[in-house]
């Protein structure tokens, strides 16, 4: 049985807020300040791809596969449907890439940090693997913020971002946890009701090399303290 959840008042009101937040504030930058384009893609989605290397399994039958295969991730609404891409194997082999959907949040709608959270659930393959080696990406599409006027998702004037680093999880307690989780809460108010037996923790991805394509001449490779200077 499916359960519902009533947000309760104080959770629609700050739904409401980020929505009139995001519409009056956050309007989309101009592609020749490529920092500024990379922070409002972050603060403006809800969701990200995380890729990372799988780490090692001992699956004995599946050892020898070892070509690439191809899976697609079908995100669909009343308007349209786009296709994330992402080669790679079975979840079962080691040192493989894999990616996976997840919700994102970089602040409250008053405080946006450039830094993405997120909030995984321990029975999911990417925490555990990411344990095993934290280094990973994670691509934002601004085709999924409906920004892109009649521009296909790979279309360069359709801004594409991949953030590089190393994820952490946040204990409760450490510097940074409440903020964190009321980012993310406050942007996903149903996360409130996931359940507790799942395990989910926090966790913030450290950038180190951001790379972004907002634009026709190929890819920009932006500075990370640049980056986090921008507001």
């Amino acid at each position: 049985m499916v359960k519902h959840y009533a947000l309760p008042m104080w959770a629609m009101i700050l739904v409401i807020l980020w929505v009139t937040t995001t519409a009056a504030e956050k309007t989309r930058p101009d592609p020749n300040d490529p920092h500024r384009m990379a922070r409002w893609l972050v603060a403006s989605s809800y969701w990200a791809v995380i890729r990372y290397p799988e780490r090692e399994r001992e699956r004995e039958r599946e050892r020898e596969r070892e070509r690439f295969q191809t899976r697609l991730v079908f995100l669909c609404d009343s308007v349209y449907v786009w296709v994330t891409l992402n080669s790679t194997t079975s979840i079962h082999l080691k040192g493989a890439p894999w990616g996976n959907v997840a919700d994102v949040s970089d602040g409250d709608p008053i405080n946006s940090t450039g830094v993405p959270y997120f909030y995984l659930t321990s029975l999911d393959p990417t925490p555990q693997d990411l344990a095993a080696n934290p280094n990973c990406s994670v691509t934002f599409s601004e085709d999924a913020l409906g920004t892109c006027a009649e521009f296909d998702a790979e279309d360069p004037r359709c801004a594409k971002l991949t953030l590089y680093g190393q994820m952490e999880a946040i204990q409760p307690g450490n510097i940074g946890f409440d903020f964190a989780k009321n980012a993310l809460f406050t942007k996903h108010p149903q996360m409130k009701g996931w359940p507790d037996d799942h395990k989910f923790n926090v966790y913030k991805l450290n950038i180190e090399d951001i790379f972004l394509v907002d634009y026709f001449g190929g890819p920009k490779k932006l500075n990370v303290t640049e980056y986090f200077q921008k507001v």
